[in-house]
């Protein structure tokens, strides 16, 4: 199901769109193809309009979204020695690696919640 979500998500980002909300409730099984929902944050990635529920994006899964997006700046991007980037801060813009990231915490959470629940199963047996 998430290389399904991964495959559509790639579309999207191939005409400019990003997600935004890449989370566990939004990547849905039907039968053995997986499919992405909720597209009410989708927007064109050069967007400057402001979008008024982005404040509360992060709230609905926090524990899915991006590092960059839970602090609404940019980690790791180093201003060159010659970008004026060291004098102006450019706006926080959401990219195509945010929704990536998204589903690689979706992972993350699967795993654990699968190992957690199989570990928990075979103490009651013994």
């Amino acid at each position: 199901m998430l290389q399904d979500a991964r495959q559509a998500l790639q579309f999207m980002h191939s005409v400019d769109l990003v997600h935004r909300e890449v989370n566990a409730t939004n990547v849905l099984g039907a039968g053995s193809m997986g499919k992405l929902a909720d597209l009410d944050y989708a927007k064109h990635v050069d967007s400057l309009k402001y979008h008024p529920l982005l404040s509360d994006m992060s709230k609905e899964a926090p524990e899915f979204a991006a590092c960059e997006v839970e602090v609404r700046n940019y980690l790791y991007i180093s201003p060159s020695r010659w970008s004026l980037d060291i004098y102006f801060s450019s706006p926080f813009r959401f990219n195509p690696l945010h929704d990536m990231e998204s589903l690689v915490w979706i992972t993350a959470w699967t795993l654990y919640i699968t190992l957690t629940r199989g570990a928990a199963g075979r103490r009651r047996i013994i």
